[in-house]
C-alpha cells in the first residue's frame, strides 16, 4: 500500500509539473482575452493576463488591445504599466487607437490612464478634433469640466476649429465651472446657435443675479426663431 501511495503521488507530482509546463498558445491567450472583454469579465481577463506574464509570450497586439480596453475601463492600474511596457519596446499606439482607449476610459471614469493618454497623444501630435472631443468627454464624464474647457485652447492651438456639436458641449463646461469670459467667447464663435445655448447662457446669467443678461438672451432666442416652451 505503501508502494500504491508512492505511485498516486508521483503521478500527482508528474500531473502537477505537466500542468505548469503547459504553454498557451498566443492565439488562444487572444481568444480568451477578448471572450472576456466581451463578457466584460475582469476576473478572467486578470487569470489570463497572469498566464501571460508568467510565460512571457511575446508582446502582440491581440494580446495587448483586449487587455488595455478591459483595464481601462475597469480604472486597474495594470492599464498604464502596459500602456508603458508597450512604450519601452517601440510600440506605437494609433490614433484611432488611442481614441478608443479614451473611449473606455470615458466608460470607467478612468481619469489618470486617460491623462496618460493625452500626454502621449500630445508627444506624437495625434491631435485630430475626434481625440480632443473624446479627451473632452473623458474629462466631463469625470466632472473636471475645468480640464474639458482647457481642451478648446489645445484645439485652437492645433490649428483646428470646433464644430457646432464641440461648441455646444464647450459653452456647457464652460458654464458648470463658471468661466464667464470663456461662455461669452464660445458663444460669440459657435456659429448657428441651438436652443440648448441658449439655455446654458440663461442659466449663467440667473445664476450671476444678472436680469437684464437673461432678458436680453431670452429676447435674442425668440429672434432666432426659438419658441419652445422651455424657453418660458
Amino acid at each position: 500500500s505503501q508502494a500504491a501511495a508512492a505511485a498516486a503521488a508521483a503521478g500527482s507530482e508528474s500531473e502537477s509539473e505537466s500542468r505548469e509546463s503547459l504553454e498557451f498558445p498566443q492565439e488562444c491567450l487572444a481568444w480568451l482575452l477578448n471572450d472576456a472583454l466581451s463578457a466584460e469579465d475582469l476576473e478572467l481577463t486578470q487569470r489570463v493576463d497572469c498566464i501571460y506574464q508568467q510565460q512571457e509570450t511575446p508582446t502582440h497586439y491581440s494580446i495587448y488591445e483586449p487587455l488595455l480596453k478591459t483595464y481601462a475601463k475597469a480604472c486597474n492600474p495594470r492599464a498604464l504599466v502596459i500602456f508603458q511596457e508597450l512604450q519601452d519596446q517601440g510600440f506605437l499606439a494609433s490614433e484611432g487607437f488611442c481614441g478608443t482607449l479614451l473611449a473606455r476610459c470615458s466608460e470607467g471614469r478612468n481619469l489618470e490612464f486617460a491623462l496618460a493618454i493625452t500626454e502621449y497623444c500630445k508627444r506624437r501630435q495625434l491631435s485630430s478634433l475626434a481625440i480632443f472631443r473624446t479627451m473632452m468627454k473623458v474629462y466631463a464624464c469625470c466632472s473636471r469640466y475645468d480640464l474639458a474647457c482647457d481642451v478648446y485652447q489645445e484645439v485652437l492651438a492645433a490649428g483646428l476649429e470646433p464644430d457646432s456639436v464641440m461648441y455646444g458641449c464647450l459653452l456647457k463646461y464652460a458654464v458648470k465651472c463658471e468661466r464667464r469670459a470663456l461662455t461669452e467667447e464660445l458663444f460669440k464663435r459657435s456659429g448657428r446657435k441651438t436652443l440648448q445655448d441658449f439655455l446654458w447662457l440663461i442659466r449663467a446669467a440667473g445664476h450671476d443675479d444678472d436680469p437684464d443678461r437673461a432678458q436680453s438672451l431670452f429676447q435674442e432666442a425668440i429672434q432666432e426663431g426659438f419658441h419652445d416652451a422651455t424657453l418660458y
